[in-house]
């Protein structure tokens, strides 16, 4: 009897070690489960510097921005007419000469080319001559007028000699200005220099737009040669229509873009309101400085200008932060522990979006903003691609 009873409690202890042990191993089984899933966060996207690089993710904090109670404007670029010139020759020739190219800067005075002609050097004789004969009047005419004074001579044969006098001297300042007008200098032809060649002189600075010429070319006095302008000098001209009017006044500050690059943006202040309305529109044309002069401004170009009515800035991340998935929108954080050997990790946040205006978006982040430091400003569609793709492998 004590044999069986024996049997039975050594049967019964295997029995309480295998439910123990199927217990524990379930246990750990939940438990490591439990951890796989607190760790495995489907939001969280990890990069390799080579990765990070390859995609050129660019990094900030949140913007201000005025995206309401604001004036939208259209309009050009202009370069003022005072600092646009078209360049003649003012005398008939053959150009000989080039000496700049498009897109060279140049400084007021510069030679642009040299042109020739017969009548160049004619001109330039007639001075001389007209000058020697001025020379021999000019004496004669202090002579006589000595005498007249002196009552020495008839008052007669003296009005006839002051008459060649200005007639002659008349002549000479008209030869020299004509001289100044091909910018040749009439004191170094006085000096006997005669030049076979006229030189084409830039009237400003700036850059060259255009070259209009060959060497060898025939040009006429009118023919328009070279086009200069003052990029510099370049300024916002935006239309603003009737009812908007009253609201506009010189001094006013102003955001300018270009209509190709929204997110690059100038500032500037209203200088001129037109006083008529312009041609065919119900609208005046106002003129803005900009403050950034820039490379990229071309004249012609169109623009896009915003008047801030009044300071009410908001938070705000470019249009290409945001991540847009149905109803929901999305930016990414750059977590600030990167993991080791040069891994990026990203965490896509929900947003609150609000008002969206010249690529700027209104956001109300729904986390604690302070902590919100490395926003992915650029990149943003490629980490969500990435997350995406990740969670295809994973399936």
């Amino acid at each position: 009897m004590n044999t069986v009873t024996n049997v039975y409690k050594i049967l019964l202890a295997i029995l309480m070690i295998i439910f123990f042990s199927s217990c524990t191993g379930k246990k750990s089984s939940d438990e490591s489960n439990q951890l796989n899933t607190s760790t495995a966060n489907p939001n969280v996207v990890t990069l390799s510097l080579k990765q990070f690089d390859a995609i050129g993710i660019t990094t900030g904090t949140l913007l201000k921005k005025n995206l309401s109670d604001v004036i939208k404007l259209n309009g050009l670029l202009e370069i003022p007419p005072k600092c646009r010139a078209s360049v003649t020759a003012m005398i008939n020739g053959s150009v000989t000469k080039i000496l700049v190219q498009q897109g060279d800067q140049i400084k007021q005075g510069d030679i642009l080319a040299l042109i020739s002609h017969p009548d160049i050097i004619q001109l330039q004789q007639d001075f001389l001559e007209t000058q020697s004969q001025f020379v021999f009047i000019e004496k004669d005419y202090f002579r006589q007028k000595e005498l007249v004074s002196q009552n020495a001579t008839a008052a007669k044969n003296f009005e006839k000699i002051e008459s060649d006098y200005n007639s002659q001297m008349f002549r000479l300042l008209s030869l020299e200005k004509k001289l100044k007008l091909i910018n040749l200098d009439p004191l170094k032809v006085a000096q006997g220099n005669i030049f076979d060649e006229a030189p084409i002189v830039s009237p400003i600075s700036g850059s060259v737009n255009s070259v209009n010429i060959n060497i060898g070319s025939s040009v006429l006095s009118s023919d328009e040669l070279f086009e200069i302008s003052d990029n510099s000098k370049i300024q916002a001209a935006l239309l603003v229509y009737e009812k908007d009017i009253p609201k506009i006044k010189i001094g006013q500050p102003i955001q300018i873009a270009l209509t190709t690059d929204l997110l690059r943006t100038f500032t500037g202040r209203i200088f001129s309101i037109s006083k008529g309305f312009e041609k065919d529109v119900n609208a005046i044309k106002i003129y803005a400085n900009i403050n950034e002069k820039s490379k990229g401004l071309l004249h012609g170009s169109n623009i896009e200008g915003r008047l801030d009515l009044n300071n009410n800035l908001v938070d705000a991340l470019p249009d290409e932060a945001l991540i847009r998935e149905g109803e929901n929108t999305f930016m990414f954080i750059m977590s600030s522990k990167n993991q080791a050997d040069g891994e990026f990790i990203f965490e896509k946040v929900l947003v609150k979006i609000g008002i969206s205006d010249l690529g700027y978006t209104e956001i109300t982040p729904l986390t604690n903003t302070k902590s919100i430091v490395n926003i992915v400003l650029k990149g943003a569609y490629e980490l969500n691609a990435k997350m995406k793709s990740s969670e295809t492998d994973e399936d």
